[in-house]
C-alpha cells in the first residue's frame, strides 16, 4: 500500500520520537509532510529510509545540511520542500543529484538565486 503520512497537523508536538514508531512501514511511505513540526537531524536516518518517498515537504522544521545529506538515497523523489529551513549552498551538489527530482522549494534559506546553482537543479529551484 502507498502511504502519506501529514505530521503537520500535529506541529511541534511531532518530534524525532514519533517520527520513530513509523519505522515499520517506512518503505510504504511515499509523501511525508513534516513541515512545522519539532523534527531534527536526529530524524534524518529515519526519513531516509522512506525509500519510495515522491514529496518530502519539511518546512520551518531545524533540519540542517547534515539532514539533507543523508537523503541522497531517495532516488523516487520528486518534489522536495525546504522553506525556511537552516540549509545553506553547500548542500545543492547532494540534492542535484536526486535522479527523479523534479521541483525543489528552497524560499527562505540561505540558498539564494544570486548564488552559483547546480546545472542539474537549473529549472527545478523555487525561492
Amino acid at each position: 500500500a502507498d502511504l502519506r503520512l501529514n505530521a503537520s497537523i500535529l506541529g511541534r508536538m511531532f518530534g524525532d520520537r514519533g517520527l520513530e514508531a513509523f519505522a515499520p512501514i517506512a518503505e510504504h511511505i511515499i509523501v511525508a509532510d513534516f513541515s512545522r513540526t519539532a523534527i531534527t537531524n536526529h530524524s534524518a536516518a529515519a526519513v531516509a529510509a522512506m525509500k519510495r518517498l515522491r514529496v518530502l515537504r519539511v518546512m520551518d522544521t531545524r533540519l540542517t545540511d547534515a539532514a539533507f545529506l543523508h537523503f541522497e538515497t531517495l532516488n523516487q523523489l520528486e518534489s522536495l520542500d525546504v522553506y525556511g529551513t537552516p540549509i545553506t549552498p553547500e548542500v545543492l551538489p547532494a540534492i542535484g543529484r536526486l535522479p527523479k527530482l523534479a521541483h525543489f522549494y528552497a524560499g527562505r534559506t540561505a540558498i539564494s538565486s544570486g548564488k552559483s546553482i547546480p546545472d542539474n537543479l537549473i529549472g527545478k529551484l523555487v525561492f
